[in-house]
C-alpha cells in the first residue's frame, strides 16, 4: 500500500470496524509498527490516528534524495544538474500520454525546457503551459498565454520559473504568476519603469528568495517559428540576445535595486554565493546596433567585463577584464562547486575547439583553464557550436571530456560520444547524464558505469527536455516538427528499477 501511493500528497485511509474491546485500533497499530519500521518509507507523515475509532491517516512526501529543476538550467547556476541521488541505473517507463506534439513549439527551435518543482511537472509549449502529475502523468491544469513564445534558448535565456506558490512567465513588458496548484493567474508584475521607450522583460531567476530579471529592447526575443525563423539558430553566425539592464525586486514585486552600464549577454547571467554574475559589454559597434540581438564578433569588439553584484544591495563586488579571443561564436558561464566557469569557442585551422577559465567567485582570478579540440569542422548543422558544460558536484562535463572544478584535472579515461548526430544539451542527475543523440541515451557515470540507450522508439527535442528529478525521469514531448522515422511523438517518464538514494561519493568527488 506505501509502495502504491504517489510522492508530494498521496494519502492512505485505513479504516477498521471496532470491536468491543477496541480491537480495530490495536490491529491499525500493529499495521503502523510493522509498515513504518525500518526506515524503508521516511517520507510518510502520520495525519491522524482515530481516538477509539480504528481510523488511520498516512499521507507520502517528498523523496529522500530528489532532485528539482526549476528554471532555464536547472538552478541560477545555470548547472544543468539536479543532482537527484534516486535517477540512477536501469531505468522502466511508468506512463506516456499527454501532453502530445500537437501545441509544442517545432523542435528546431528549442523551447525552454520543462520544469519540475515539489512534485508537479511545468511543461511549456508554443504560448501554453501544462501543470502534469510526474508520477502518473496526470492532466492537472493548462493555460494558454499569447505573445509568450520564446525560442532559441541557448541563446538567450529562458522565460519561465518556479517556487513553492507561483509559476512565473516573463512575457513582453510582465512577469505573470500563475499558482501552481490551479494554474489560476495572479497579479502580473510589470516592469520597473527606468528606462524609456518599449521594452521587454527578458530574464528570470529566483535566487535565495528573489527576482532576477532583465529589461530588453523590443523584439529581443526570438519568436518567429517558420523556416526563415529558424535560420539564425543555427550554424557558426548565430546572434546572440542582450539585455540593457539588470534588476532586483522580492517576491512582491518591490524593487531592491537595479543596474545599468554596459550591454549584457543573456546567456552569461548567472548567480552563486550571494551574488549574480554576468559578462557585459562597453563596446562601441555594438551599444550604436539598435537590434537586442548580435553574433558575439560584434559583442566582443571593445572592452568586455566580466562583473559581481551583490544579490542584497546590488552594489558592484568585483569587475575583471575579460579577454574575449578564445570566445568568438558563444559563450556561456555557470556557477557550481565553488567555481564559477566561462566557456565559449572559436576555430583553429578549420576545427572547432572549446576553451574553459574557471573563476574564484569571490574575486574573479584565475584557478584554471582548459582547452580542446573537437573536431568539428566549420559550419556544422548539428548543434556543434553550442555546448554547454553541464556541471555535476565537483565535475564539469564539456565536449567531450571532463573536468574536476577544483583544480581542472581532466577525468581520466572518459571520453563523451553521443551515439547518434543529437543536437541537444546535456541534463544530469547525481550520477547519470542525459541527452539525445539518435534516440534518448544515458551515461552512468559511476566507476564501472558507461553508457546505455533509454529506448529505441522516439526522439527527444534539439535543446533539453530530460529532467530527472523528483526521484523520475521526466521526458515531455519536445519532437514536434520531426521528420525523422521515430513512430511515437509522445510524453514519457521513467522510474528507476531500483527504487532507494543511490550512494557514490567518487562520481562527484
Amino acid at each position: 500500500m506505501l509502495r502504491s501511493l504517489r510522492p508530494w500528497g498521496g494519502v492512505l485511509a485505513l479504516l477498521l470496524p471496532l470491536g468491543t474491546d477496541g480491537s480495530g485500533s490495536s490491529a491499525l497499530a500493529n499495521w503502523k509498527r510493522k509498515a513504518l519500521t525500518g526506515g524503508r518509507y521516511p517520507e510518510i507523515q502520520e495525519l491522524k490516528t482515530g481516538g477509539g475509532e480504528g481510523l488511520l491517516l498516512l499521507r507520502r512526501g517528498s523523496l529522500p534524495g530528489e532532485g528539482e529543476w526549476t528554471e532555464g538550467l536547472c538552478d541560477p547556476g545555470n548547472t544543468a544538474c539536479t543532482m537527484d541521488r534516486r535517477v540512477a541505473g536501469p531505468l522502466d517507463l511508468q506512463w506516456f500520454g499527454r501532453p502530445g506534439p500537437r501545441r509544442m513549439a517545432d523542435r528546431h527551435h528549442r523551447n525552454a525546457p520543462p520544469l519540475f518543482k515539489a512534485g508537479r511537472l511545468f511543461v511549456p509549449g508554443d504560448q501554453v503551459y501544462f501543470c502534469v502529475d510526474p508520477y502518473n502523468g496526470a492532466p492537472l491544469w493548462e493555460m494558454e498565454l499569447p505573445g509568450s513564445r520564446r525560442l532559441g534558448v541557448f541563446l538567450d535565456c529562458a522565460h519561465i520559473a518556479v517556487d513553492d506558490r507561483y509559476f512565473y512567465v516573463a512575457s513582453q513588458a510582465k512577469l505573470h504568476r500563475f499558482h501552481v496548484a490551479t494554474g489560476k493567474e495572479a497579479r502580473p508584475i510589470p516592469l520597473p519603469p527606468f528606462l524609456g521607450g518599449k521594452k521587454v522583460w527578458e530574464y528570470i531567476s529566483l535566487p535565495q528568495g528573489k527576482i532576477l530579471g532583465t529589461i530588453a529592447k523590443e523584439g529581443a526575443p526570438f519568436q518567429e517559428m517558420s523556416y526563415e525563423g529558424e535560420k539564425p539558430l543555427w550554424g557558426d553566425r548565430m546572434p546572440l540576445v542582450v539585455s540593457d539592464a539588470l534588476f532586483c525586486m522580492d517576491r512582491k514585486g518591490r524593487l531592491l535595486w537595479k543596474f545599468r552600464r554596459g550591454l549584457i549577454l543573456n546567456t552569461t547571467l548567472t548567480s552563486g554565493e550571494g551574488r549574480v554574475y554576468f559578462l557585459e559589454s562597453e563596446s562601441l559597434p555594438a551599444s550604436a546596433t539598435k537590434s537586442p540581438k548580435m553574433p558575439l564578433s560584434v559583442f566582443r569588439k571593445g572592452k568586455c567585463s566580466l562583473t559581481a553584484l551583490d544579490l542584497k544591495t546590488g552594489r558592484k563586488a568585483w569587475r575583471i577584464p575579460v579577454d574575449m579571443s578564445d570566445f568568438q561564436i558563444l559563450c556561456y558561464l555557470e556557477y557550481g562547486a565553488g567555481r564559477l566557469l566561462l566557456s565559449g569557442n572559436h576555430y583553429i585551422k578549420g576545427r572547432l575547439w572549446y576553451f574553459f577559465r574557471a573563476l574564484d567567485p569571490a574575486t574573479g582570478s584565475l584557478v584554471w583553464e582548459q582547452q580542446e579540440n573537437t573536431g568539428f569542422r566549420p559550419n556544422g548543422e548539428h548543434g556543434e557550436q553550442n555546448r554547454h558544460p553541464t556541471i555535476v558536484g565537483n565535475w564539469a562535463y564539456t565536449w567531450p571530456f571532463a573536468y574536476r572544478m577544483s583544480d581542472g584535472k581532466r577525468r581520466e579515461g572518459w571520453k563523451f560520444s553521443r551515439h547518434g548526430h543529437g543536437c541537444g544539451g546535456v541534463s544530469a542527475s547525481a550520477f547519470t547524464l542525459f541527452w539525445r543523440g539518435g534516440n534518448p541515451w544515458c551515461w552512468d557515470i559511476r566507476p564501472g558505469g558507461g553508457p546505455f540507450p533509454l529506448n529505441r522508439v522516439n526522439r527527444p527535442g534539439c535543446w533539453i527536455n530530460m529532467i530527472p528529478a523528483g526521484g523520475m525521469l521526466l521526458v515531455p514531448e519536445a519532437s514536434s516538427g520531426c521528420t525523422c522515422g521515430f513512430p511515437l511523438q509522445t510524453s514519457m517518464a521513467y522510474v528507476p528499477r531500483e527504487l532507494k538514494v543511490f550512494t557514490d561519493p567518487e562520481a562527484t568527488r
